[in-house]
């Protein structure tokens, strides 16, 4: 197999755990089987390491496989109560080897358990500097364990001073996420978490026996990779803008709302004030116009009357003389008794008229007083019914103002209700009492108002310092995961040093560097930090190595170099002698140097050495040649000098030193003369005797007979075979090969000889040089390689950038901080400020019931003002009720007096009857008296005159008074006249002043529709008609209602809406005139009016909705449609992808039953009809947005607008974070799925396998279908790690119910998908062609013993060995 270029499990160690020691297990590529009876504690191994290890999880129910919280971690180390530990600290590790990067990583957890302790001790650790546990390092103290063979383990302390800083940890968060990024490389640590819970879910025992398809698709579905919270950032980014957005839409609304109701009442009010002005001037001019009228005819009256007048006076005088005259008639006739009688009837028929007068006079106070009884009859009823009514009108008052006080909760109402119900008061001091009180809960609730506005305005100010805080929480988070990456990128430029590292180690030919130098650079390089960046102590191992090498280098060329140069010394010594003897200098024997110089000084003449006079008998052969030779020299005669004639010339001098000839003696028989001959040359001085003489005193023997001879005791002599004596000195020498000395021709051919094997070894010499000069090349290659190789050592410029960028997040994150604090602080004095309002609102709204928040607080006091005027008009309703009812008191004593003043009227009218009847019967019968006597004609004249002086009378008087009535007319006119001309000059001021004062109002141009006029004041009739135009405008508004109501009403609503509208700077002043004027000094330079300010607002406004409708279009198109909608594509894809995986993986799955299984993910349909269906949705997502057209488009937008606004609402109605919801809403896991398909046999197609299908098929299929699909789910949780990651499962009681001859296929599948796993089985051995490399380690526990024996097994494939302890523990190390 391959080389795997990820992580693999490769040992586990347990160290003084349960009833383990110290046990290793060896991993094969990343699997192991622990096999052992039940009870044997293979799950308890098992579970000790995965998931234990990979996380620090000590909770009980993730160390069970079957979910149990019995048993805690304390009982795998103190064990049972009564006879276990006390005190005990144990480890546990996982060791991973990366094959291609040949790395180790070893990652594991302390735990130390006292009896009695409230929490276990725990600290995990990372091992990542090439360092291994029982190799190079033990988890024990070493020195103890040699001293006394006891393993105790190392505290926390001792580790981490082992370790080093930074790898030890003691939180198990802080743990997990050390294994996450050493190991797994998830992006979140959300993704590990998932992963390891289907692990745990996944190693459940006997699998297929717990689970149903429908639980097996949660699994799965949780198993798919959920949008990131990066990748949903975005969303939450342009949301939280919109929300801002919508914030200062709210606000803005708020605001235009408040100022809209000030502008409504200020128009109001502006128009009321100007049409006012206009009626001011209208009736004004009117008066005048009338006043001018009156004037006129009051001139044409005054002409008439004068004429009237004169014409009175005229017709009175005329009437003045005929009356005289009618007086003289009269008087004439009135002196006869006839008219004595007749004066008696005028007297009778006076009293008759009188009679009949009082009876008109009478009928007619009859009528009247009838008339008055009706009409009082007539006022009863009405003031009756008035009174009803009014009765009836203050109970609806009285009741709509106990629907207000529930409104604004005056509870006094009920007290006053009830005093009004019980009786009407007389007192009018009832509703001074009644306001008051109310004016005091009006107070309350106008404080109470300013507390909510308080509250609200500090709650706005807390949400904007909630929002600054949010955005520097955001900056800061930004920031944190900027320093994460810089620190990711930091660890993954370590990681990649350190492989660099083993790199250029595996690749060193000169620089001697060795696991302990790698390693202690790696540890240099663990302990790289911000504050301690300075990377020279990871070079200095590799520096130590490079000097020491270097001085091993230096050390050989000095040698090398020494050596050379003593070479060369030695062959320009052999050189210069080589010159020497070609030179013709004849070979010498060795002698001392005093001896050479000694013979330097003699002169010619004097002698000579023996072996340069005398030559070799010819006879001799080479051999006896070099052996008499050889012996001469030893016996030092060889060089032995002669002197002429025996006399010897040697100096005394203390520097002299020879050896020489005094032959003192013959030899009898042969002697050296035998084998030598003498051959002096001139210059020597000696001659043939001398020579001989020499020779002949030197014995020569044959053989070795003679040697003992008494005789020859103090003889010279040599023998054939190398003898010599010399008197008491006697010695034997062995041949040379050649003689060198004795003859010219031997000692020619010495001298060829030598100078021939001199220059052979000059040669050689110069070889030696030749080969040390190589070999100086060769170290000085060796140490520019050397150099090359330190050079070459990996640079941390990458990793020091990394360190500059750290610190430089680093510090921006501190001063972020730093200002977080800050601005948490002021956040906190904000918030702290808003619950302070909050509680004041609290306690001041305790009271009520419904009244609690600010808009219910301002609808309350906003129906104050109506109550207030309820209380107003219920008083009016009893003062009313009251005069009429005392107006009714009296019309019923009027109406009695009325009664009987028609019962009186009525007897005086018979009374008047029955006398003019007594008075008509006297008259008849004084004309029957008077008829006898005939008058007649006296009586008519005096009728006629009389008449005529009556009529004429009456017509004086009547013509009296009209002249008075005239005179006094004329009177009146005349005044009436002068009143009426200072009338119109006042009339003429008051007109100018209300035009002046209408000018002034028109040229505020407050009332928009009258603006364009504001400077139409010049010609006084155009106003007048201006104003007309005004009041026709107006004549339906403002009917009754007096002025202070619509000023209370300005005044009031700008009071409740000002504290809204503080930023605006509204302003209230009032005029001299008393006029309020109302403007925006929020630009001290231009006082804006409430209608420009509004307009402006509503502006402002409509740029806050198209800023939201734009990043609402931002929102859909460029997040949904693009980055969003981009990574759910992506997810989509590479779901779809998996499944696609799985699918092909299920199909080629060949089951002994032949179940076949498929896998589906199918899109679900929609759940509102304005949703698009998950297929189309998706379709539709695939497509990048540039290629969607506007409808497919606004289909997506409309989804997701109707799902956000879903989201929304369920958000505000669960009171929940708005961007779960959207989480919620944009997984796509949901959007989906999954369906198990299966088909058996001969069958054709696949068929859903539901839960009741499930149920009947065999254990085996169960367990395949349950297996094969949570494989696959923990392939994909993978997917989201490194590609380097490891991939491991673990699976307790492995593959229970799967028969033989599918077991062989789920080893493949997991062949197939790269798993390493670590699994029990009781009877499973895991020894199938489809596993390349299998551990296996069988758990022997008998009787529950307090001791666990392991036997380790190794698969390689094809054959199952035994591994023995000791070969098992060679082959690791």
């Amino acid at each position: 197999m391959g080389v795997v270029e990820r992580w693999q499990m490769n040992r586990a160690g347990i160290l003084n755990f349960w009833f383990y020691d110290d046990e290793e297990f060896q991993l094969e590529e990343g699997r192991v089987i622990l096999r052992g009876a039940n009870g044997s504690g293979k799950s308890v191994t098992m579970q000790s390491f995965i998931p234990l290890v990979l996380d620090g999880d000590k909770r009980p129910e993730r160390l069970d496989p079957f979910g149990s919280r019995d048993r805690r971690l304390e009982y795998y180390l103190l064990g049972e109560d009564d006879h276990g530990h006390t005190d005990r600290t144990g480890y546990l590790w996982l060791e991973f080897y990366h094959s291609e990067k040949k790395l180790f990583k070893t990652i594991g957890i302390g735990i130390r358990a006292r009896r009695g302790a409230a929490q276990l001790g725990f600290w995990g650790f990372l091992l990542d500097d090439g360092r291994r546990i029982n190799h190079d390092f033990w988890l024990y103290d070493c020195n103890l364990w040699k001293e006394q063979n006891k393993k105790i383990p190392l505290n926390r302390k001792n580790l981490e001073d082992l370790i080093g800083a930074g790898q030890v940890v003691q939180e198990q968060a802080a743990y997990k996420s050390l294994v996450n990024k050493a190991i797994f490389g998830f992006r979140d640590e959300e993704s590990y978490k998932d992963l390891l819970k289907l692990l745990l879910e996944l190693r459940s025992p006997k699998l297929s026996k717990d689970f149903k398809p429908s639980s097996m698709y949660e699994i799965l579905t949780r198993a798919l990779p959920p949008l990131s919270e990066e990748e949903l950032n975005p969303l939450s980014d342009v949301m939280e803008d919109m929300d801002q957005i919508t914030d200062r839409l709210e606000e803005l609304q708020i605001h235009i709302g408040d100022l809209q109701k000030i502008t409504e009442k200020y128009n109001k009010y502006n128009e009321y004030l100007l049409k006012q002005s206009s009626e001011e001037v209208w009736v004004r001019s009117q008066k005048n116009n009338q006043l001018l009228q009156q004037i006129s005819s009051h001139e044409i009256e005054k002409n008439e009357v004068n004429k009237k007048y004169l014409y009175a006076m005229e017709t009175l005088r005329i009437s003045r003389e005929r009356l005289e005259e009618i007086d003289s008639s009269l008087d004439v006739l009135n002196r006869s008794e006839v008219m004595e009688k007749h004066r008696e009837m005028e007297r009778l028929e006076q009293q008759i008229q009188s009679t009949i007068n009082q009876l008109t006079i009478n009928e007619r106070r009859l009528n009247e007083t009838i008339i008055r009884r009706d009409r009082l009859n007539q006022q009863v009823t009405y003031s009756n019914d008035k009174l009803v009514e009014l009765s009836n009108d203050q109970h609806k008052a009285i009741e709509e103002m106990e629907n207000i006080a529930r409104i604004v909760e005056f509870k006094e109402h009920d007290i006053y209700q009830g005093i009004w119900s019980r009786s009407v008061h007389e007192d009018e001091k009832w509703a001074d009492s009644w306001t008051k009180d109310f004016q005091l809960h009006q107070y309350q609730l106008s404080v109470t108002y300013e507390i909510a506005r308080s509250e609200r305005e500090a709650s706005i100010t807390a949400k904007e310092a909630e929002i600054e805080l949010g955005e520097i929480v955001r900056e800061r988070n930004i920031t944190e995961e900027e320093l994460a990456k810089q620190e990711n990128e930091f660890e993954e430029t370590r990681d990649k040093l350190r492989e660099a590292f083993v790199s250029w180690q595996q690749k060193l030919t000169i620089l001697p560097v060795g696991g302990d130098q790698l390693r202690e650079s790696l540890r240099s390089l663990s302990l790289i930090s911000v504050k301690e960046r300075s990377y020279n102590t990871v070079r200095l191992p590799m520096i130590d190595a490079y000097e020491q090498k270097q001085q091993e280098i230096l050390q050989q060329l000095s040698s090398l170099n020494h050596q050379k140069q003593s070479l060369q010394k030695d062959c320009e010594s052999l050189q210069a002698e080589r010159d020497e003897w070609m030179n013709s200098k004849d070979p010498e024997p060795e002698r001392s140097v005093r001896k050479t110089e000694s013979r330097s000084r003699r002169r010619l003449g004097t002698g000579a050495p023996l072996y340069t006079v005398c030559e070799f008998n010819p006879e001799l052969s080479e051999g006896d040649r070099a052996l008499i030779e050889e012996t001469l020299a030893h016996s030092g005669l060889l060089d032995a000098w002669i002197f002429p004639d025996g006399r010897v010339i040697i100096s005394n001098a203390n520097n002299e030193e020879e050896v020489w000839f005094e032959p003192a003696f013959q030899t009898d028989g042969e002697s050296l003369g035998s084998v030598l001959y003498a051959t002096p040359s001139l210059e020597c001085g000696l001659s043939h005797e001398d020579i001989n003489q020499v020779l002949n005193s030197i014995r020569w023997l044959k053989d070795t007979k003679g040697l003992n001879d008494k005789s020859l005791l103090h003889d010279a002599f040599i023998s054939e075979k190398g003898h010599f004596k010399l008197g008491p000195l006697t010695g034997k020498n062995a041949s040379k090969i050649r003689a060198e000395f004795i003859g010219s021709e031997t000692r020619k051919q010495t001298r060829l000889i030598k100078i021939s094997n001199l220059e052979e070894n000059i040669q050689q010499l110069h070889n030696m040089i030749i080969e040390r000069d190589h070999v100086i090349t060769e170290f000085e290659n060796q140490r520019k390689q050397l150099q090359q190789e330190l050079d070459d050592f990996p640079s941390d410029i990458e990793l020091q950038k990394h360190i500059d960028a750290l610190i430089q997040v680093s510090y921006r994150l501190k001063e972020i901080m730093n200002q977080e604090q800050k601005v948490e602080n002021r956040y906190k004095q904000k918030v702290a400020n808003w619950r302070e309002f909050q509680i004041k609102l609290t306690e001041q709204t305790a009271g009520w019931s419904r009244i609690k928040q600010e808009h219910q607080i301002k609808e309350a006091i906003e129906s104050c003002h109506d109550y207030r005027t309820m209380i107003s008009e219920l008083f009016s309703l009893w003062r009313s009720h009251k005069e009429l009812k005392q107006r009714y008191s009296h019309l019923l004593e009027e109406q009695s007096s009325v009664l009987i003043q028609i019962e009186e009227e009525q007897l005086s009218k018979e009374q008047l009857l029955e006398d003019k009847k007594t008075l008509t019967a006297q008259i008849n019968e004084m004309k029957k008296l008077m008829s006898g006597l005939g008058p007649e004609e006296i009586f008519k004249e005096i009728k006629l005159l009389k008449e005529e002086k009556k009529a004429l009378k009456g017509y004086i008087d009547c013509q009296q008074d009209t002249k008075e009535k005239l005179r006094q007319e004329i009177g009146r006119i005349n005044a009436n006249f002068d009143l009426l001309n200072n009338q119109r000059n006042e009339s003429e001021d008051n007109l100018k002043t209300s035009l002046e004062k209408w000018s002034n109002e028109m040229k505020l141009g407050l009332v928009l529709k009258w603006k364009e006029y504001q400077n139409s004041s010049g010609d006084s009739e155009l106003s007048i008609n201006l104003c007309e135009q005004i009041i026709n405008y107006y004549r339906s508004e403002f009917i009754d209602v007096p002025q202070e109501r619509v000023a209370n009403e300005l005044s009031q609503e700008f009071s409740v809406a000002r504290s809204n509208l503080q930023d605006y700077a509204l302003n209230l002043e009032y005029l001299e005139s008393g006029r309020m004027i109302i403007s925006s000094n929020r630009d001290r330079f231009n006082s804006l009016p409430p209608s420009v300010l509004l307009e402006e607002l509503r502006t402002l406004e409509e740029e806050q909705r198209v800023l939201l409708t734009e990043s609402d279009r931002a929102l859909y198109e460029e997040i949904i449609l693009g980055s969003v909608g981009k990574a759910v594509r992506n997810r989509i894809n590479r779901a779809q992808d998996w499944i696609d995986q799985m699918k092909k993986l299920m199909g080629q799955r060949d089951t002994s039953s032949g179940l076949k299984l498929s896998l589906d993910w199918k899109a679900k349909g929609s759940s509102i009809e304005s949703e698009l269906d998950t297929s189309e949705l998706i379709e539709l997502l695939k497509l990048d947005a540039h290629r969607m057209d506007d409808e497919q488009i606004e289909q997506v937008i409309e989804h997701f607008r109707t799902r956000i606004t879903q989201a929304k609402q369920e958000a505000q109605d669960g009171h929940g974070a708005l961007r779960e919801y959207l989480y919620h809403l944009l997984d796509y896991r949901l959007w989906f799925e999954f369906e198990l398909s299966y088909k058996k046999g001969g069958q054709t197609g696949y068929k859903p396998l539901t839960d009741s299908k499930f149920n009947v098929l065999s254990g085996g299929e169960k367990a395949m279908s349950m297996y094969i699909p949570l494989f696959a789910a923990t392939y994909s949780r993978y997917s989201d790690a490194d590609m380097d990651a490891p991939r491991i499962i673990s699976l307790d009681e492995a593959f229970a119910g799967v028969d033989e001859s599918n077991m062989r296929d789920m080893f493949h599948l997991l062949t197939d998908m790269g798993f390493d796993y670590i699994m029990t089985s009781q009877v499973l051995w895991g020894c199938y062609d489809t596993v390349p490399r299998l551990a296996i380690y069988e758990i022997f526990r008998p009787k529950d013993i307090d001791v666990v024996t392991l036997f380790h097994y190794r698969w390689n494939g094809q054959v199952r060995v035994l591994v023995e302890k000791e070969l098992e523990s060679l082959e690791t190390r």
